[in-house]
């Protein structure tokens, strides 16, 4: 969507979609299989196409006001059998839309500048429906809620809340949500574990104030610590995430951020390298400062510009410090032993292991992690 441009003169493809596909794409593939001109691929709105040499990008297609309208997902030309990893308590689980967008604004993100970066929702009639369809027809029990914030309207977050608890579904379910709406809507977080929440994913980022501002989170630190206490009271499991190597970051900080992580004990810990993706608010910003042009790197665990106070060498070896820091204390372990559950623990043994050996292919390919400390 925020490339088409390069995409497009890569040679390699001849139409984008950009943003939601479900109006713009159906419109395209008809295009093409009536063999459309370009006068008339010019009149869809939402894609980007190349003619020959040249490239074209038509107006935008508007958001999707009534998201009710759109069918289900086709979940019957899935083969679930290749999915079994993707679990929730040890349940195979399928993911699930329920609004889309989000009105803030943190500029590591790109929704805030999708063309339908304006938050809508579906009704709960409409969510209720495809889980017992799901639950009848695959006997699924699980669902990763994908919403970019399924807490944005309280209202109609407990309205669904309600209505799983009144058909008695037998569900469990996996959501994203900011930390400062939990602590002002406590008996929201009390509602959402008795219809089945089980883990809530929220993007603490850091332990120190100044960078939250500049990540525009429009969060505190101390935020963050009740948010996880107050899940922690309800049984539902905090999936906390932090995001390293912001510009002016010291050591000092990151280590404090670490030590942050430690400190609340979510259930887990997501952490990663502060990473400018097209499209978000802090790209044309870091783009003089790049180190690289290959995108693969660009996955959240490569330093891919040159921090101010560190060496992006340094800072990959920070990031994973934080993961052995938090997963590899002695208590941790015990307590995955005494549960089974051991595979949090595997995972981050594979991460380091695998970042080990990427880290290595990078510095066998040219690309510097050095970097200068300025």
């Amino acid at each position: 969507t925020f490339t088409w441009q390069q995409t497009l003169q890569s040679g390699n493809v001849d139409y984008v979609v950009m943003g939601e596909g479900e109006i713009s794409f159906p419109l395209l593939l008809e295009a093409l299989a009536n063999r459309a001109s370009p006068l008339q691929l010019q009149k869809i709105p939402g894609i980007a196409w190349r003619d020959g040499e040249e490239v074209y990008c038509n107006s935008p297609q508007p958001p999707i006001r009534n998201l009710d309208e759109l069918p289900f997902p086709a979940r019957e030309l899935v083969d679930f059998s290749n999915y079994m990893q993707t679990t929730l308590d040890g349940q195979v689980a399928t993911p699930i839309m329920t609004s889309r967008g989000c009105p803030y604004r943190c500029n590591f993100c790109v929704i805030p500048n999708l063309p339908q970066r304006k938050w809508r929702a579906r009704s709960p009639e409409s969510v209720i429906a495809e889980i017992e369809l799901v639950l009848q027809k695959y006997d699924i029990r699980a669902f990763i809620f994908i919403d970019d914030n399924i807490t944005i309207h309280i209202p109609r977050l407990k309205k669904l809340c309600q209505m799983i608890l009144e058909r008695h579904l037998p569900i469990r379910w996996w959501c994203m949500s900011r930390a400062d709406t939990l602590i002002k809507n406590p008996d929201l977080v009390e509602l959402m574990a008795r219809a089945g929440c089980s883990t809530v994913f929220m993007g603490l980022e850091s332990a120190n104030e100044n960078v939250l501002q500049d990540y525009n989170k429009r969060e505190n630190v101390e935020t963050g610590y009740q948010a996880v206490q107050l899940l922690k009271q309800f049984g539902i499991a905090a999936y906390a995430s932090f995001i390293i190597g912001a510009p002016e970051e010291t050591e000092k900080d990151i280590e404090h951020t670490i030590d942050y992580a430690v400190h609340l004990n979510p259930y887990a810990a997501q952490f990663s390298i502060l990473t400018p993706y097209p499209g978000t608010a802090i790209f044309p910003r870091l783009r003089p400062r790049f180190l690289t042009q290959n995108w693969d790197l660009f996955d959240g665990t490569h330093a891919v510009f040159q921090p101010f106070h560190l060496t992006a060498q340094r800072l990959e070896k920070l990031l994973e410090k934080a993961y052995r820091k938090f997963y590899l204390r002695p208590s941790r372990i015990w307590n995955a032993l005494k549960s089974y559950q051991i595979k949090s623990a595997i995972q981050v043994i594979r991460f380091l292991r695998k970042h080990h050996l990427s880290r290595r292919r990078s510095n066998d390919e040219g690309l510097s992690t050095t970097g200068t400390v300025h």
